[in-house]
């Protein structure tokens, strides 16, 4: 009788109620938007001008339901003397219109004048906008003049900008408040596909846009991207950064104006949890690059002078404005070509030469997409910086030499390559051979399950000498001691952990560090975890049943209708009657 009962009552209630849809447990965000698109625009210089065109760009499309459109845009003095001539620093929600001098966006905020060089002021900006306008991705554009390792984000007003920890820290203060890796990261700026730079926001993103080589003052063509994001909000991240890469260099090609075309384009985009393992194996060659510095001299310089080179005034083998950025590769591939002349049958150590191919087959895998312009043939992507010291192939000619602020970096302090160089200019192999680690288990790709409290990793490592230490970082904090050197042991407390970490690993002879080793490990809800959400949801859709019941039966009897006299009405009746 309670189940007839409860029937009756259910099936009144639905009556008598309007509809209600079950809806699944909220997806990350929390919102109904897609996408939130955040440009830090830093326009406090000479690029004033193009900062007024680009958010009129923007305009043309505007932000939709699904497709949040924000930018933080500081202007200068003296430059542009349009929309109002102000020249601090204010926020704008992009809305549409057809007027590509005036910008009539919503303004959400007058700062004042803000120093765009300051991470402070792009954590501000971007933490404000997931909270004002949370989204399941968000795209972050840093837009200005970019100067490749150096920074980006020039702001003139405040004689500052964003060098490589600022970047970081900003884009870590932003994925703190996320909780996880920021979808993607664009640079719509200058230089900025270095080695350097990807290393730098390792762990930060899911996947980076970036330019090789210089970008013309338009820039982005915001005006065919944005368009098709918004006619296609479900695009994942990859698939919008391969239409960024895509848009930006047929916009520069297509033989029509605004933009005007140019040879120089070039856009790169990059899978974020890949390139670990190109950082990993880049070390290596620069070790064994290193170690034969002498002995290699003379080829290097020679496959040096052949590599596509990104520098603005790079003629032949010459850098004329001192940005020696080169092909990382183009590089490996004129390593591993047979040569002639001078070097014809010359044979490298074959832990080199499987290194070099084993480099190439994962800078492909992390590759999301390329595309360049004629000016660059042989360009893949990723340049890294390579002077040429005084081993220039022809005397006389133009050098350009290491700048010791490369020191300063992540990439410098942790990667071997500015070690390489100053064996390189210095005509010396180095004579102590750095240790070998490996992170055996468990695998990278193997999920962790969050009940497991504890997990074990391990591995071993080498030295022709001795290892003193290895060496443990979770998640780019502090690097901590692990038990053992040979086989080598650590123990991680994920208990409290969910989403998407990072564990580096490295082993010193007390001298030198190896090549780090990094994996990135998903941690998943327990099994009982699980349980628990499923029985909370249960709960909270309990709850509404007996409150919908409570009022269905409320109703009932404000209408007169009884239980037993609905439950007669729903009695089977003969068939044939």
């Amino acid at each position: 009788m309670r189940i007839r009962s409860l029937a009756a009552v259910v099936m009144l209630s639905a009556l008598l109620l309007p509809t209600f849809a079950w809806a699944d447990p909220p997806a990350a965000g929390g919102s109904g938007s897609l996408w939130t698109v955040m440009v830090y625009m830093s326009a406090d210089n000479n690029l004033e001008g193009a900062g007024i065109h680009d958010l009129n760009e923007m305009e043309t499309v505007g932000s939709t339901e699904e497709v949040n459109i924000l930018v933080q845009f500081d202007r200068a003095p003296g430059y542009d003397t349009t929309n109002g001539d102000w020249t601090g620093t204010k926020r704008f929600y992009v809305t549409r219109d057809n007027d590509m001098s005036t910008i009539s966006s919503r303004e959400l905020a007058d700062l004042g004048e803000q120093n765009m060089g300051d991470s402070r002021t792009f954590v501000n900006f971007t933490t404000w906008a997931v909270a004002q306008y949370p989204a399941q991705h968000y795209l972050v554009v840093f837009w200005d003049h970019g100067g490749g390792w150096y920074g980006v984000c020039w702001d003139d007003t405040d004689q500052d900008y964003l060098d490589l920890d600022d970047i970081s820290a900003g884009l870590s203060g932003l994925s703190s408040r996320l909780g996880r890796p920021v979808d993607l990261v664009g640079f719509d700026a200058c230089l900025m596909a270095g080695i350097e730079v990807l290393y730098q926001i390792r762990g930060l993103c899911d996947v980076a846009c970036t330019s090789g080589t210089t970008e013309p003052n338009e820039g982005w063509p915001y005006d065919w991207i944005l368009p098709s994001l918004a006619m296609k909000p479900s695009m994942t991240p990859r698939e919008l950064a391969t239409e960024i890469t895509d848009d930006y260099v047929n916009s520069y090609t297509d033989a029509r104006p605004d933009p005007d075309d140019t040879p120089l384009a070039t856009m790169s985009a990059w899978d974020m949890h890949r390139v670990p393992r190109l950082f990993e194996l880049w070390n290596q060659v620069s070790m064994r690059l290193a170690m034969k510095a002498l002995t290699y001299n003379a080829y290097i310089r020679q496959v040096r002078s052949v590599t596509e080179g990104y520098d603005p005034g790079h003629v032949v083998f010459l850098d004329i404005t001192n940005y020696p950025l080169y092909d990382v590769y183009d590089f490996c591939d004129h390593f591993l070509k047979p040569a002639g002349g001078p070097f014809f049958g010359y044979v490298l150590d074959p832990g080199l030469t499987q290194d070099l191919k084993d480099l190439q087959l994962v800078f492909m895998e992390s590759r999301v997409a390329e595309r360049h312009g004629p000016r660059y043939p042989d360009g893949a992507g990723l340049t890294v910086y390579f002077p040429s010291g005084d081993n220039s192939v022809a005397a006389g000619t133009p050098k350009t030499q290491y700048d010791s602020r490369y020191d300063d970096i992540d990439f410098s302090r942790e990667i071997y390559w500015d070690d390489f160089l100053k064996a390189y200019f210095s005509l010396q192999n180095v004579q102590n051979t750095p240790p070998f680690v490996t992170l055996d288990s468990p695998a990278g790709d193997e999920p962790l399950r969050g009940d497991l409290g504890t997990v074990l990793l391990s591995g071993t490592s080498f030295d022709t000498a001795a290892v003193m230490a290895v060496e443990v970082r979770l998640d780019n904090g502090t690097w901590r001691k692990a038990e053992g050197t040979v086989n080598w042991q650590y123990r991680w407390n994920i208990g409290g952990l969910r989403g998407t970490h990072t564990v580096d690993v490295r082993a010193t002879d007390g001298t030198y560090y190896s090549p780090m080793v990094s994996r990135t490990f998903e941690v998943t809800p327990s099994t009982a975890e699980q349980t628990r959400q499923a029985f909370a949801w249960a709960a909270m859709a309990t709850v509404v049943l007996v409150a919908a019941l409570a009022a269905g039966l409320a109703v009932a009897r404000r209408r007169g209708i009884t239980l037993r006299g609905l439950l007669g009405r729903l009695r089977p009746g003969k068939a044939g009657q």
